[in-house]
Order: C-alpha cells, then sequence, then structure tokens
C-alpha cells in the first residue's frame, strides 16, 4: 500500500446512487439513474456494514454518486460509519457542511469536494471549503478540465490558495461521452497533455495542478500485473453488485447484501489495458 493508506484498512468505494441534482454537460453518471438501485433503511445499511466492519475491522469509505447527500438517510448513514471507519465523501459540496461538522471528527471524515462552476457561485462554495477546510481530503478541491470553463483556472486556483487549499485539475475520463455530441472523447486535449497552449502563464498553473499519472492518462497498461484489486479494495455499485475495480462491471465478486460476501485472499491478474482510480491507492503490483 502506499502512504494514503498506511494502515492497510480495506478501501470501499460507494457509489450509493446516480442521482444528482446537477447536470453537469462533461458528466455522464446522472444520465444513468435506474430503478435498481437500491434505496434501503439507514437500519438495514448498520446491519450490512457492521457484518464488514466485523468480518475486515475499520476500513475506507468512499461515498460517492451522483450526488451521495441526496440518498435517503445519507447524513445518519455517515454518522454512523464515521464511528467505526473513515468516511470520505465525494460531493458536489450541494449541502451544508455544518449537517456533519464539527459533530465528526476529521480524523473519520474526509470531503473530497468538486467545484461546477455552472451549478454553483463560486463565494458560496469558497465559504463552504473555508468552513471545511480541515475536513478536505489532500487539503484540496477538484475541478474538471473542461474546455468552457478553464478560463477562470487562474483566479480560482489563486483565491483557494489564500486559504490554503490547493485547486486540483481533473483530465476529462474516457468513458465513451462525446460532450459535443453526446459522448466525451478523451483526446490530448481533455487529456491535459495540451489543455492551454496559449497562455503561458496559464500553463505554468495547471502544469503544478494537473493529474500526469501514466496509467490514468492510458501512457502505462496495467494488464498482465498483480492488483491488489478485491483483495484490498472494492467498490460496489447502487444495485448493491460489488466489483473489484471501479472502471470495469464484468465478473462482479458478488453482491453486499450478501451475508456471505467476502474480499479476495489475494491479489489477481489485471487484464486491462486502462487504470484510472486504483493505481492511486498503489493497488497495482510493479
Amino acid at each position: 500500500m502506499n502512504n494514503k493508506n498506511p494502515n492497510n484498512y480495506k478501501i470501499i468505494g460507494w457509489t450509493m446512487g446516480y442521482e444528482c441534482n446537477f447536470r453537469c454537460p462533461y458528466c455522464f453518471v446522472w444520465r444513468d439513474v435506474s430503478n435498481k438501485d437500491l434505496k434501503l433503511s439507514v437500519n438495514e445499511w448498520i446491519k450490512i456494514w457492521d457484518r464488514i466492519n466485523n468480518k475486515y475491522g475499520k476500513c475506507i469509505i468512499s461515498l460517492s454518486g451522483g450526488e451521495p447527500s441526496l440518498y435517503p438517510g445519507f447524513f445518519d448513514i455517515v454518522k454512523y460509519l464515521s464511528k467505526k471507519n473513515i468516511c470520505v465523501i465525494c460531493t458536489n459540496f450541494s449541502w451544508e457542511p455544518q449537517r456533519l461538522i464539527p459533530d465528526i471528527s476529521e480524523t473519520n471524515l474526509k470531503i473530497f469536494a468538486t467545484f461546477h462552476p455552472s451549478f454553483m457561485a463560486f463565494d458560496t462554495f469558497y465559504e463552504k471549503v473555508k468552513f471545511a477546510k480541515k475536513y478536505l481530503d489532500n487539503n484540496a478541491i477538484a475541478y474538471v478540465a473542461y474546455k468552457k470553463q478553464m478560463e477562470n483556472i487562474p483566479y480560482y486556483k489563486k483565491e483557494l490558495e489564500k486559504i490554503g487549499v490547493d485547486l486540483m485539475i481533473h483530465p476529462l475520463r474516457d468513458e465513451g461521452f462525446d460532450i459535443e455530441n453526446g459522448k466525451i472523447k478523451n483526446t490530448d486535449n481533455s487529456k491535459g497533455q495540451k489543455i492551454i497552449n496559449d497562455n503561458e502563464d496559464k500553463k505554468l498553473i495547471l502544469d503544478n495542478t494537473i493529474i500526469k499519472n501514466e496509467y490514468r492518462l492510458g501512457l502505462k497498461s496495467p494488464k498482465g500485473k498483480l492488483c491488489r484489486s478485491g483483495k484490498d479494495s472494492v467498490c460496489i455499485w447502487p444495485d448493491g453488485t460489488v466489483n473489484r475495480c471501479t472502471r470495469y462491471r464484468e465478473e462482479p465478486m458478488g453482491n453486499i447484501t450478501d451475508k456471505n460476501f467476502k474480499f479476495f485472499d489475494k491479489p489477481v491478474v489485471c487484464n486491462k489495458e486502462l487504470c484510472t482510480i486504483e493505481y492511486e491507492y498503489g493497488m497495482i503490483i510493479e
């Protein structure tokens, strides 16, 4: 494991549902709302997570969506989970942080917030970030490198630096979705290799913030390498299906509602060409 998880906790990515109150043009997730999503009660989820904790101890649980705060009983679920686990909320931050802060310690709660300027004023977002600064995951907020919202990056970065927060630029992920015609094409421009080529000041700013990992950009393949995904990390989809990898949904490991569900006993060889998330947690065995 890398230093993001020095205690070797199990890492569980939980996509609670695809519902979102934003309609970002570069996002495909909110378009996938399904009636198959599990809508279990808070008490039902407590029983499931108690079972997982009893088997594996303290975990790192990343709650995402869509917008996870829209899930019924979300704040009660987070308050319960944070008693035994480290919760990371991947969110558009459309909710008020006072609903969880300071009731939960920053040791057990992290917020990974993404700023979407089409749906929230920067001043509003800024105040929320300022209030929740101690809880920010990696002391940073995320921003998508979408061509129509790049010109304000220098301003956002400068303002956030005033309160000691980094602006982390995310390249568009290749999900077969072209923005102009209903899909995103992961070109050199959207990957961040040539995000801005006509303004040196902006290039310098992006050089310090863009994710340039070789795996995420498709410059290095995990195929044929042993991976800890499935053994040390899993992802849960809105219907309860569990997969070893956040990108690929074939060959499910089971369902989180199954009382007999368990992690793999050992690393498994990866047969994919692209890794977008697992490399960040050191799952690929070099």
